[in-house]
């Protein structure tokens, strides 16, 4: 038996931008996303950044839609309220459904798929075609000389020269290390 039911529109707005030098950005705006906006505010470029709280799509007429943006920083208030169609430029930084554990730059370098399997760290761009993520050996920063590590690996056999000669103290260094010409 059905005890309670709650319905509310969710609404959303495609923006499909063409610019001079014909390149394209098609993107969906919703409420809780955080986005950053140019717009025309009669006449003069305005800019702003945050949350979208509001979306409003009633009527066919897009120019009687409208988006609220709540750019507010500590202790101001930074509220614009603008036309879809007077929009310039438009970034997603992040979809507000999409904030579960990873969060990944916007864009074609985007990984929205990201998963542990056995142990390994693998990604994925569509969740179907899985990769391991590889690691370059030339990415590695290898320990400095004259570091000393805070808990010193066991020697390797053959690393130390074990001889008993005078200038050795058994660590595989000379024990006359001196500095010459220090000016202190």
């Amino acid at each position: 038996m059905l005890m309670d039911i709650k319905c509310s529109a969710v609404t959303s707005i495609a923006v499909h931008l063409v610019f001079d030098d014909h390149s394209v950005k098609d993107r969906v705006v919703g409420e809780g996303d955080l986005v950053y906006v140019e717009y025309n505010a009669n006449g003069m470029r305005r800019s702003v950044e945050g949350t979208v709280v509001k979306v409003s799509a009633v009527g066919t007429d897009p120019n009687g839609w409208y988006i609220i943006v709540d750019g507010s920083d500590d202790f101001s208030s930074a509220r614009a309220k603008f036309s879809p169609m007077s929009i310039l430029d438009l970034e997603v930084l992040r979809k507000a459904a999409s904030t579960d554990v990873v969060h990944t730059p916007v864009g074609g370098d985007s990984v929205p798929f990201i998963r542990e399997r056995k142990g390994r760290l693998q990604w994925s761009k569509d969740g179907y075609n899985w990769h391991s993520i590889l690691i370059d050996p030339r990415d590695i920063i290898e320990e400095q000389e004259g570091t000393v590590p805070v808990n010193p690996a066991p020697p390797i056999h053959g690393d130390m020269d074990t001889t008993n000669s005078s200038n050795n103290s058994g660590c595989g260094c000379n024990s006359d290390d001196t500095i010459e010409d220090a000016n202190w």
